[in-house]
C-alpha cells in the first residue's frame, strides 16, 4: 500500500510538471509563428532574405530569436526579430518591467504609435509590448527617415500578425 501510494504521489507531480510545461508552450510564439521570410523581404523591398539555418533560436528566458540574412549573405542588412513570451516562469509584469528598463537605458529614443500597446524606436531597432509580449526587431542600418519607415513598417507587420494569431490560438488551439 505505501508503494501504490508513492506511485500515485510520484505520478501526481508528473501530471503537474506536464501541465505546467504545456501552459509555457501553450502561450510561447516563435518568431517564425508571426513572420515570414518572404513578408520580411517584401517589406524590406530591395533585396530578398532567408531564415539563417531554417532555425529560432531558444535565447532562454522565454525568448526566442530569429535572424533573417540578405542573399547573398553579408550583402545587405539582416533582420531580426525577437520574442518574449509570458509563463509560468516569467510574468507578463517581468516582461513589461524588462521592456520600461530598456526604455529608460537608451538615448535617442521615440515613442511611436501603432504598434502594440506601447512602443519605440531606438536605432537599429522596434521595440513594442503586446498583450504581454515584448517584440524587439532590428533592421537596416543608420538613423535615416528611410530607417525609421522601415523600422515602423516591420513592427506594424509583426504587431498585426501577432494579434491575429493570438486571436487564432484563443479561437481555434493549437
Amino acid at each position: 500500500m505505501k508503494k501504490f501510494s508513492l506511485l500515485m504521489m510520484a505520478l501526481s507531480v508528473f501530471f503537474l510538471a506536464s501541465c505546467s510545461k504545456n501552459n509555457e508552450s501553450a502561450k510561447r510564439v516563435l518568431p517564425t509563428d508571426v513572420i515570414t521570410a518572404e513578408q520580411v523581404s517584401q517589406t524590406v523591398g530591395s533585396y530578398s532574405l532567408s531564415l539563417d539555418g531554417n532555425s529560432v533560436v531558444d535565447m532562454g528566458s522565454n525568448t526566442y530569436k530569429a535572424v533573417f540574412l540578405s542573399n547573398p549573405v553579408g550583402s545587405n542588412p539582416s533582420v531580426t526579430v525577437e520574442i518574449t513570451s509570458p509563463g509560468t516562469s516569467l510574468s507578463e509584469q517581468n516582461i513589461e518591467a524588462s521592456y520600461e528598463e530598456s526604455y529608460e537605458k537608451r538615448a535617442g529614443k521615440q515613442r511611436v504609435q501603432g504598434i502594440g500597446d506601447k512602443a519605440f524606436v531606438a536605432f537599429p531597432y522596434v521595440l513594442f509590448l503586446q498583450d504581454g509580449y515584448k517584440v524587439k526587431i532590428s533592421a537596416g542600418e543608420g538613423d535615416t527617415q528611410e530607417q525609421l519607415d522601415l523600422l515602423i513598417s516591420l513592427g506594424k507587420l509583426v504587431s498585426e500578425n501577432l494579434q491575429n494569431y493570438l486571436d487564432t490560438q484563443t479561437n481555434g488551439g493549437r
